[in-house]
């Protein structure tokens, strides 16, 4: 079985605080939830945590990514791809006292036929000026993947920002007043080699992050010892 995209959901509220949001998830077969927080003005990490239904989610790796000049914001990227919780549950950010940004989330919840695990993460920028940003993610040979991002942009308006030409808005964007963000996934699963990842925006303030995401390899099972191995031969 491939990874399907499941379902998205918004936060598009300025949260200047911990905060959560509901998702409705698949009642059975969800193997991954993937979640995206971009924010404006921090020029610090300020995130301490994320959960899935209460499961705990792992921050990617190259996240997160943060614009520290010009228009200050950032995005981070945060991944569950085993014993996730089924059905309609709670996404939870739990931020640092009194945070300097304001936050926004979105989450995708995959279905699969196994665990999931992430094959690469990319990042773009941060720049103060950046034109169609784009970022390349590397896959193994006939490694079949699920690609998403999300780009903190200078653009005042998500409808400024749009997907690349094999690409999907996720949701209607994130609007922080003179920023934005914008969170996309491939169309159709990639694969192997090196897939491009991006957005089409008038030269301006980019941060984002990318990830490939495959279905986790069954583990080998285990070899019973043979018996001459472990008592030698009659002979």
């Amino acid at each position: 079985m491939t990874i399907t995209f499941d379902a998205v959901t918004l936060n598009t509220t300025n949260n200047v605080a911990d905060f959560t949001q509901s998702h409705g998830g698949a009642g059975s077969g969800v193997k991954g939830a993937l979640a995206f927080i971009p924010w404006r003005t921090a020029s610090v990490d300020e995130i301490v945590g994320v959960t899935y239904g209460g499961a705990t989610m792992t921050e990617v790796a190259l996240s997160p990514l943060i614009n520290a000049s010009g228009e200050v914001g950032g995005v981070s990227g945060w991944f569950l791809g085993s014993s996730v919780p089924q059905g309609t549950q709670t996404l939870a950010v739990d931020l640092i006292g009194s945070p300097a940004g304001a936050y926004q989330a979105v989450v995708l919840t995959l279905l699969a036929g196994a665990n999931l695990e992430i094959e690469d993460t990319s990042t773009v920028g941060p720049s103060t000026s950046l034109a169609n940003p784009s970022m390349s993610l590397t896959t193994g040979a006939s490694v079949t993947t699920f690609c998403a991002g999300c780009l903190f942009s200078g653009q005042n308006a998500p409808a400024s920002i749009t997907p690349g030409a094999d690409y999907t808005a996720l949701g209607a964007g994130h609007d922080f007043g003179n920023q934005s963000a914008r969170g996309i996934r491939r169309t159709t699963n990639a694969s192997g080699g090196s897939v491009t990842l991006d957005w089409v925006q008038a030269a301006d303030d980019a941060a984002g992050i990318g990830v490939a995401i495959k279905e986790a390899s069954a583990a080998a099972p285990a070899m019973a010892p043979d018996y001459f191995s472990q008592y030698g031969s009659f002979y």
